[in-house]
């Protein structure tokens, strides 16, 4: 699986975080040191989309995490998560 480079990664995580915007997310997000530390591996980003799925994240949201490594690259999951934290506040229906 690639999760692209240490600095891209470092970047999504980063999007992550801005995730709780105006209730998209029902809770917050706390990124365990680690994770920007020694970069992400599969059994982080189990742990990250079942947080966001605890937290009732938007649907979207779990489908571009749970894509990244896998169908998406890691450009494109940046790109995604960019796009959601810069459009509408995050507001979907």
């Amino acid at each position: 699986m690639n999760f692209g480079t240490p600095e891209i990664q470092k970047q999504i995580l980063l999007e992550i975080q801005q995730l709780n915007l105006n209730g998209s997310l029902k809770g917050s997000f706390e990124m365990p040191k680690a994770w920007t530390e020694d970069g992400v591996d599969q059994a982080d980003l189990n742990a990250i989309y079942a947080t966001l799925e605890g937290l009732r994240a938007h649907p979207y949201l779990l489908g571009i995490i749970g894509s990244w490594g896998d169908t998406l690259t890691p450009k494109s999951v940046l790109d995604d998560l960019r796009t959601w934290n810069q459009t509408a506040n995050g507001n979907r229906a």
